[in-house]
């Protein structure tokens, strides 16, 4: 035995493992019209019948929208001005360029022959821009049938802050509410955004270059009549994600909203603040697409690669290109320092993991596990005649003062679970060596497991709910059940065949101001069969 281990691994663990179970299905797409800023910010999505059209209400209601824009590039406006931020008339402060959407009408950026819409997105803290990124945007604006949308800090805080109840992405404003860096709060924008609309989104500081082909390199590959439907550079020569193209709905990009949301979450398991965890982190948001393909074209400048559901997405050789396919600018430190994205909370954190009331609701530990049959002869006998023949039923205990003891961390509580409560003696004869003096016992079944995790709203796990639907196997769902467990109500979990040896000592070898309890493996890592903690769910997300 080796203790303590801080358990905050656990809100790690259970991350973890609802990112990997994860599946994506795709469905209808939604059409967005805002307003912000004084400047019209039009997205086309594609509708369920594949057809491309704004929403005609949303347009109705505004302002005047141009429907007949040319094709010939706008350009940026100089305006000097004593404002100290965005106006709606487009005001910058000295030394900044007011930089405009260029919109184009639907029929030519969203076309049948091309699932990956032509509209390039760009994310920037504000659209007064410095002259060397406003260059830069201006050379986007030369891309011929491409609409260029600029999207600031106001605009992404209140698209990612909305509330998405009936959408695939319901958890983003918390997962927003975590976004602490830019390059989270960059992530999370471009992926959702893509996500929901389609496009193109490229990293401000890099233009165009030879290799791009004036846009048709997302064209349809006519030579081998295969559609481009999906495109993310190859991550051995660019990991980092400075460039991404898809279309609406893209089960890929959804897999990249899962991730880099889980990676905001996991940063804050190790770190007060976590500032810089998630860069370390982030290319694997990126990395994992190419990961989970087969059926590779080597040897193409775009790399098709197929999953066994016939997603396709498609891996750009940015060696094999004629040219460069993106050329980064040389841009000051300055210059990039203006469009950083922030929060007006800074550093806040966005779980609280240093409350130590080590309080259960015990009305909840109840109501999830069942309650106890002890003390009701009815409950028993209905109970114990569920059973067959042969088989035991396996009753709860609880003991009042085994929870919320003064001074006393880890609950004196066994936590075991099975699909149901009847057992052979075998096993409920071994159940019963876990019954200690002092100490509540609980067999969680399938319907227990089932009213933890979709009993309440999870705050702290924004994704569980999610990825609880994706648990195929009973060890899958008893591994997510059981980090889940300790962590809201505490105390020992154990496999059920598992026997408490001597040096267990009934449960005393945990002492009271111990955090957690795990026996370690052979190979040097904290056992999944037995482990004890305390509760964390005290530790809950700030407002």
């Amino acid at each position: 035995m080796a203790r303590p281990i801080i358990p905050k691994a656990i809100i790690g663990i259970i991350i973890c493992i609802g990112v990997s179970l994860l599946t994506i299905s795709k469905e209808g797409k939604v059409l967005k019209h805002i307003k912000l800023s004084g400047q019209e910010v039009l997205h086309y999505p594609a509708t369920n019948n594949g057809n491309f059209a704004p929403n005609e209400e949303k347009i109705k209601n505004s302002d005047a929208i141009s429907t007949t824009t040319s094709s010939t590039p706008s350009t940026s406006t100089v305006e000097a001005s004593s404002s100290d931020a965005d106006s709606n008339n487009g005001s910058c402060t000295d030394n900044l360029i007011f930089v405009q959407d260029k919109v184009l009408p639907i029929n030519i950026t969203h076309t049948a022959d091309r699932p990956i819409p032509r509209v390039v997105h760009l994310f920037v803290k504000s659209r007064c821009l410095p002259t060397d990124l406003a260059e830069n945007v201006m050379q986007w604006k030369q891309l011929a049938d491409h609409s260029v949308l600029l999207h600031d800090q106001n605009e992404i805080t209140q698209y990612l802050t909305k509330e998405r109840k009936d959408t695939k992405l319901p958890f983003v404003p918390k997962a927003f509410h975590c976004a602490i860096q830019h390059e989270a709060i960059l992530d999370l924008a471009r992926l959702v955004w893509l996500y929901d609309h389609g496009g193109i989104s490229v990293d401000i500081d890099h233009v165009l270059g030879e290799g791009f082909l004036n846009g048709t390199l997302l064209d349809p590959d006519k030579q081998h009549g295969t559609k481009r439907h999906f495109i993310v550079e190859d991550h051995e020569s660019h990991p980092y994600p400075r460039f991404l193209a898809t279309e609406p709905g893209h089960y890929a990009n959804f897999g990249g909203v899962i991730l880099t949301v889980a990676m905001q979450y996991r940063q804050h398991v190790f770190n007060s603040t976590a500032y810089g965890n998630y860069t370390s982190m982030r290319n694997n948001v990126y990395k994992h697409t190419a990961g989970l393909f087969s059926c590779r074209d080597y040897g193409l400048v775009i790399e098709k690669m197929v999953l066994a559901n016939s997603h396709i997405i498609g891996v750009v050789h940015a060696a094999r290109t004629a040219g460069k396919m993106l050329i980064q600018t040389t841009t000051n430190n300055e210059s990039m320092g203006s469009i950083q994205l922030t929060k007006d909370d800074g550093l806040k954190k966005c779980v609280d993991l240093t409350n130590d009331s080590n309080q259960i609701d015990v009305k909840e530990l109840l109501g999830v596990t069942g309650g106890s049959e002890d003390n009701n002869a009815k409950a028993t006998d209905d109970a114990t005649a569920s059973c067959p023949e042969d088989q035991i039923y396996m009753h709860n205990k609880f003991v009042p003062d085994s929870v919320n003891q003064d001074g006393r961390k880890v609950p004196k509580i066994i936590h075991m679970t099975s699909k149901n409560k009847c057992f052979t003696k075998k096993y409920s004869d071994n159940a019963d060596l876990w019954k200690f003096e002092g100490y509540s016992f609980f067999m969680h079944d399938d319907a227990a497991v089932q009213r933890l995790i979709h009993g309440k709203e999870w705050s702290e796990f924004p994704l569980l709910k999610e990825a609880a639907s994706c648990l195929t196997f009973g060890a899958m769902k008893a591994d997510y059940w059981r980090y889940l467990a300790t962590w809201e109500f505490g105390g020992i979990y154990t496999d059920m065949d598992n026997a408490p040896g001597v040096l267990f000592k009934n449960g005393t070898v945990i002492a009271d101001d111990d955090d957690a309890l795990f026996e370690v493996e052979r190979g040097g890592f904290p056992s999944q069969y037995f482990y004890a903690s305390k509760l964390l769910s005290n530790s809950l997300p700030l407002p």
